[in-house]
């Protein structure tokens, strides 16, 4: 019987020697943009976690050595067995993990690098304003919307009892009541719609200060009058307590908001990480060793 013996293209392909492809500057930026990448991805983990930069730099070396390892040259058995779906599905969040932080460490060394904190703009402290303002006034409204349901029970059930100098004196009192707290009533709900415009005026600090500062003047005023069963259970709104001179939220829910709002900086700098990742998939699957 003759031998069966294996065919030489086949011991060639499963057994033989690949040969290298690319060349040594292909690997030198490579690792120039690899280091990049680690060092802001340590970066941006430090300025997000506030953990030591050793967990940030030892999370950004295992995000990038996972995803070197996926897109190696794979063996011939697992090409046969494995279709490449479960190295995409390491592989991206490694990558996002390493853009996110990467992108959030040129944020915050280029965009939001500044050591004093911003002062927040003036159409975000009027619309902050309008908030608590809003929110006050909604309060007050409940309170004596219930005063005035209870005034009514309490003068229902007068009227059907026998009438006496009491009773007369009481529903006189609550009568009066009842006609302050609709007065008031009808303040509150036309006391905060002009603050966010008020007649035009520029929303230079100035101005912005000055209206701030009347309408929380007449919250104040307001506040007084109102009857002490209202004006115990409602906080007066205090224009202290508005944040002046600092955007609201640290770096990272800035960089968020910006994100979400696809600013231009937000976009800049999720850019350049992108940009790179792109570029060394694409150094080293043509620089890879090939058959």
């Amino acid at each position: 019987m003759n031998p069966v013996r294996s065919s030489p293209q086949f011991v060639k392909q499963m057994g033989g020697r690949t040969q290298p492809s690319g060349s040594g500057p292909g690997y030198l930026l490579v690792a120039v943009m690899a280091i990049f990448l680690i060092a802001t991805n340590t970066y941006g983990f430090y300025q997000a976690t506030g953990l030591p930069p050793l967990i940030g730099l030892t999370v950004a070396i295992l995000a990038f050595v996972i995803r070197m390892y996926m897109i190696r040259r794979r063996s011939p058995y697992e090409r046969v067995t494995s279709n490449g779906l479960e190295r995409a599905l390491f592989y991206l969040p490694a990558a996002i993990l390493s853009t996110g932080l990467s992108a959030f460490a040129i944020y915050s060394l280029v965009v939001d690098s500044d050591a004093t904190p911003k002062r927040r703009p003036a159409g975000e402290r009027l619309e902050h304003a309008t908030v608590v303002i809003e929110n006050y006034y909604h309060d007050v409204r409940a309170k004596i919307r219930s005063r005035l349901e209870t005034i009514d029970e309490r003068l229902r059930g007068l009227n059907n009892q026998p009438s006496s100098e009491q009773s007369q004196m009481e529903i006189v009192d609550l009568k009066e009541e009842q006609r302050i707290l609709r007065g008031l009533f009808q303040r509150t709900t036309t006391a905060v719609r002009p603050l966010a415009s008020d007649d035009g005026e520029s929303d230079d600090k100035d101005s912005v200060q000055e209206t701030l500062s009347r309408k929380f003047d007449e919250a104040a005023k307001l506040h007084q009058q109102l009857p002490e069963v209202i004006s115990r259970d409602v906080e007066a709104p205090m224009l202290e307590s508005l944040p002046e001179d600092a955007t609201s939220g640290g770096k990272f829910e800035r960089f968020f908001r910006n994100m979400m709002a696809l600013s231009n900086e937000a976009i800049g700098c999720l850019a350049v990480p992108i940009i790179l990742e792109l570029f060394i998939v694409i150094l080293v699957i043509s620089n890879r060793p090939r058959d």
